[in-house]
Protein backbone atom coordinates (compact mmCIF):
# COMPACT_ATOMS: atom_id res chain seq x y z
CA UNK A 1 0.00 0.00 0.00
CA UNK A 2 1.53 3.32 -1.24
CA UNK A 3 1.17 6.68 0.30
CA UNK A 4 -1.39 7.90 -2.38
CA UNK A 5 -3.25 4.56 -1.27
CA UNK A 6 -3.16 5.57 2.65
CA UNK A 7 -3.85 8.96 2.12
CA UNK A 8 -7.12 7.86 -0.36
CA UNK A 9 -8.53 5.40 2.53
CA UNK A 10 -8.50 8.30 5.53
CA UNK A 11 -11.93 9.17 5.06
CA UNK A 12 -13.06 5.45 5.75
CA UNK A 13 -11.47 5.19 8.85
CA UNK A 14 -13.73 7.22 11.06
CA UNK A 15 -16.72 4.96 9.50
CA UNK A 16 -15.16 1.88 9.76
CA UNK A 17 -13.72 2.06 13.06
CA UNK A 18 -16.52 3.41 15.06
CA UNK A 19 -18.52 0.56 13.36
CA UNK A 20 -15.91 -2.19 14.51
CA UNK A 21 -16.02 -0.12 18.28
CA UNK A 22 -19.47 -0.75 17.94
CA UNK A 23 -19.83 -4.46 18.10
CA UNK A 24 -16.39 -5.32 19.94
CA UNK A 25 -16.40 -7.15 23.86
CA UNK A 26 -12.83 -5.94 24.57
CA UNK A 27 -13.35 -6.45 27.86
CA UNK A 28 -13.70 -10.26 28.48
CA UNK A 29 -10.24 -10.71 26.41
CA UNK A 30 -8.19 -7.72 28.07
CA UNK A 31 -9.64 -8.61 31.94
CA UNK A 32 -8.76 -12.54 31.37
CA UNK A 33 -5.90 -13.92 33.26
CA UNK A 34 -4.14 -15.08 29.93
CA UNK A 35 -4.59 -11.92 29.15
CA UNK A 36 -2.63 -10.34 32.36
CA UNK A 37 -0.18 -12.67 31.86
CA UNK A 38 0.36 -11.89 28.27
CA UNK A 39 0.74 -8.06 29.76
CA UNK A 40 3.60 -9.17 32.26
CA UNK A 41 5.55 -10.94 29.85
CA UNK A 42 5.32 -8.46 27.27
CA UNK A 43 6.47 -5.78 30.26
CA UNK A 44 9.20 -7.54 31.56
CA UNK A 45 10.68 -8.52 27.90
CA UNK A 46 10.01 -4.66 27.38
CA UNK A 47 12.16 -3.97 30.46
CA UNK A 48 14.70 -6.16 29.82
CA UNK A 49 15.37 -5.20 26.35
CA UNK A 50 15.06 -1.55 27.71
CA UNK A 51 12.82 -0.70 24.58
CA UNK A 52 12.10 2.59 26.74
CA UNK A 53 15.47 3.87 27.10
CA UNK A 54 15.57 2.80 23.34
CA UNK A 55 12.74 4.46 22.13
CA UNK A 56 13.26 7.55 24.07
CA UNK A 57 16.64 7.92 22.47
CA UNK A 58 14.67 8.07 19.15
CA UNK A 59 13.36 11.25 20.15
CA UNK A 60 15.26 14.67 20.40
CA UNK A 61 13.87 16.91 22.86
CA UNK A 62 13.14 19.31 19.72
CA UNK A 63 10.65 16.91 18.31
CA UNK A 64 8.83 15.95 21.55
CA UNK A 65 8.45 19.88 22.29
CA UNK A 66 7.20 20.05 19.23
CA UNK A 67 4.10 17.59 18.91
CA UNK A 68 3.23 18.09 22.20
CA UNK A 69 2.87 22.07 21.67
CA UNK A 70 0.93 20.81 18.42
CA UNK A 71 -1.48 18.31 20.76
CA UNK A 72 -2.61 21.21 23.06
CA UNK A 73 -6.32 21.89 21.42
CA UNK A 74 -6.90 18.37 21.04
CA UNK A 75 -6.00 18.10 24.68
CA UNK A 76 -8.48 20.59 25.52
CA UNK A 77 -11.26 19.35 23.32
CA UNK A 78 -10.85 16.05 25.04
CA UNK A 79 -10.69 17.81 28.70
CA UNK A 80 -13.63 19.79 27.05
CA UNK A 81 -15.72 16.82 26.69
CA UNK A 82 -14.91 14.84 30.08
CA UNK A 83 -15.59 18.06 32.92
CA UNK A 84 -19.22 16.83 33.73
CA UNK A 85 -16.66 12.87 34.62
CA UNK A 86 -13.89 15.02 35.88
CA UNK A 87 -16.20 16.81 38.49
CA UNK A 88 -17.90 13.89 39.42
CA UNK A 89 -14.79 11.71 39.73
CA UNK A 90 -11.72 13.83 40.60
CA UNK A 91 -12.71 17.69 41.99
CA UNK A 92 -15.50 17.15 44.35
CA UNK A 93 -13.59 14.20 46.35
CA UNK A 94 -9.90 15.01 45.68
CA UNK A 95 -8.73 17.92 44.32
CA UNK A 96 -8.98 20.31 47.31
CA UNK A 97 -6.47 18.04 48.91
CA UNK A 98 -4.37 17.70 46.31
CA UNK A 99 -4.25 21.46 45.75
CA UNK A 100 -3.42 21.82 49.75
CA UNK A 101 -0.24 19.25 48.98
CA UNK A 102 2.63 21.60 47.49
CA UNK A 103 5.98 20.21 46.79
CA UNK A 104 5.77 16.72 47.09
CA UNK A 105 9.59 14.96 46.82
CA UNK A 106 9.91 13.04 44.02
CA UNK A 107 8.93 8.91 43.95
CA UNK A 108 11.63 6.64 44.26
CA UNK A 109 11.95 2.82 44.12
CA UNK A 110 10.97 2.33 47.92
CA UNK A 111 7.51 1.64 48.35
CA UNK A 112 7.41 2.30 51.95
CA UNK A 113 9.37 5.64 51.77
CA UNK A 114 7.20 6.81 49.10
CA UNK A 115 4.27 6.19 51.48
CA UNK A 116 6.19 7.99 54.21
CA UNK A 117 7.69 11.01 51.99
CA UNK A 118 4.57 11.20 49.25
CA UNK A 119 1.54 9.49 50.78
CA UNK A 120 1.38 10.80 54.30
CA UNK A 121 1.15 14.45 53.66
CA UNK A 122 -1.79 13.57 51.07
CA UNK A 123 -3.67 11.79 54.20
CA UNK A 124 -2.77 14.96 56.23
CA UNK A 125 -4.33 17.36 53.78
CA UNK A 126 -7.25 14.73 53.39
CA UNK A 127 -7.96 14.69 57.31
CA UNK A 128 -7.39 18.78 57.89
CA UNK A 129 -9.54 19.26 54.90
CA UNK A 130 -11.88 17.36 56.20
CA UNK A 131 -11.81 18.89 59.92
CA UNK A 132 -12.15 22.02 58.10
CA UNK A 133 -15.21 21.40 56.06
Amino acid sequence: MGKANLEASLSLIPDRYRAGVGVADWKTAAGSDQAEQLFAAKMGAAITSKARQRGIARVSNEEWRTRAIASANSMVDGMRRNTDKWATNFAKPYAAVVAVVRNLPPKGADPMSNIDRRLKPVVDAWVKNKTRG
